[in-house]
């Protein structure tokens, strides 16, 4: 009637939805992922973070683009990756934008340099006032990197860096 295949992927889509269904709203369903995500339960955490992420919780989207770039409890997926990144910095993630702008200015993670993407997202996480993408705002400003140079600029982003202790940009005291 049915072969094993189809009913090993039924039960894994129902265990998946179990896990979902142990959280009520977006914010409940990002602190179980992240709980679970310091547990290493990886594939769990993911559940959580999408169910999260569905219901408009920033956080839980970069959880779920952060467990696409670096395939934890997940098939490695940049394009996902990018799209969940995305998502959460215009939720209103700060450390979403952080993650997707370095891996935008720097090409790692399998992202492919893409300093215009970086310079949008660079510009919203530091009006919310993330350190690193105030720091990368700055060097992006100064370099003319998906921009025009504007040193002026750029060391105003570097000091808010500062600033909002951003302890690589700020020399020692």
């Amino acid at each position: 009637m049915f072969s094993k295949k189809s009913l090993l992927i039924v039960a894994l889509l129902l265990g998946h939805q179990a896990i979902a269904a142990d959280c009520s709203t977006g914010d409940d369903c990002f602190a179980k992922a992240d709980a679970k995500l310091i547990a290493g339960e990886y594939e769990a955490a993911f559940s959580l973070a999408k169910a999260g992420c569905e219901q408009g919780n920033a956080d839980a989207c970069a959880i779920v683009g952060t467990q696409y770039q670096l395939g934890r409890g997940v098939a490695r997926d940049i394009k996902a990756s990018a799209t969940y990144l995305e998502k959460s910095c215009e939720l209103g993630s700060a450390d979403g934008c952080a993650v997707l702008t370095s891996a935008y200015v720097n090409g790692n993670q399998g992202f492919a340099k893409d300093y215009k993407k970086a310079l949008k997202m660079a510009t919203l996480g530091c009006e919310k006032e993330n350190a690193l993408s105030c720091m990368l705002l700055g060097g992006m400003q100064i370099n003319g990197w998906g921009t025009e140079k504007d040193p002026v600029a750029g060391a105003a982003n570097l000091d808010k860096a500062c600033a909002l202790d951003a302890q690589i940009v700020c020399p020692p005291c």
